[in-house]
Order: C-alpha cells, then structure tokens, then sequence
C-alpha cells in the first residue's frame, strides 16, 4: 500500500489529472487502495494535498494520522 500512496502523491505533484472512472458494480467491496486515493484526492481538494516532492514522506504521515 505504502509503494501505491507515494505513487498517488508523486503524480499529484507532477500536477497529473487524476480520473475517477467510477465504481465497479461487480465488487462488493472497494479496494483499500482505491479508498486511499480517494482520500489524497481529498486532501489535495481542501488545498492539504500541496505537497513539493521533497515533503511526500510528510503527506504520507498526514494521510495516515488521518485515516
């Protein structure tokens, strides 16, 4: 999960447009990892997802505290 997070942060920082193609119908259960992304895609609407590269260590602190 760790390896996806900072994945999911370095695009954010790289200012890569992250699409949400929706929900699978065929699963009852969404991914941990889906589930994380939506939560940095979260942060960075409310302006907390402003990271530089250097400070990704940092995000993935603040994503945990706040799960």
């Amino acid at each position: 999960m760790r390896r996806n997070q900072v994945w999911t942060i370095k695009k954010m920082t790289d200012r890569y447009e992250i699409i949400d193609i929706g929900l699978d119908p065929t699963r009852a259960v969404r991914s941990p990892f889906y589930e994380m992304e939506k939560r940095l895609i979260a942060l960075k609407s409310l302006g907390l997802g402003r990271v530089q590269k250097d400070q990704m260590e940092e995000s993935i602190e603040l994503y945990t505290k706040i799960r």
